[in-house]
């Protein structure tokens, strides 16, 4: 797979180009914890419609595996909560390679930040639990 250059601005274009429709299969525990990322998006990208798919990472994993297998993909971005590692396809020494150059993630830190806007809230307590909208005693 080869390295993508392309900017947003060019990708919003053929995003809008194709139907505009992004389908991202987002690992989660409950359908709405991404509605503030579709916000953002919708804001963003006013032309393109975000069809975010919340569900458990081992259930997007089985239901991706059974659309390549029959031809019929649907997920644009498969957004697993399984960390790399735990991924059989994973190219773990490209993101090793990748997360060791601070200066490129800032890059595309300042990147997202420009076109989706600062994360907003509390720090995450490092972990979603069993109830992620039920704080913790």
């Amino acid at each position: 797979m080869d390295e993508e250059r392309r900017s947003l601005a060019e990708l919003y274009d053929e995003a809008r180009a194709e139907g505009g429709t992004l389908t991202v299969y987002a690992g989660g525990d409950t359908p709405g914890q991404q509605d503030a990322t579709v916000a953002a998006f919708n804001a963003a990208f006013p032309d393109v419609t975000l069809d975010m798919v919340v569900d458990y990472s081992k259930y997007h994993n089985v239901r991706i595996d059974r659309q390549l297998a029959t031809g019929t993909l649907v997920a644009d971005v498969p957004q697993a909560a399984t960390p790399v590692w735990d991924l059989p396809n994973a190219n773990v020494e490209e993101f090793v390679a990748f997360m060791a150059d601070r200066a490129e993630v800032e890059r595309w830190r300042q990147t997202l930040t420009l076109y989706l806007g600062e994360v907003h809230g509390d720090p995450t307590p490092g972990r979603l639990g069993l109830h992620p909208t039920k704080h913790a005693p």
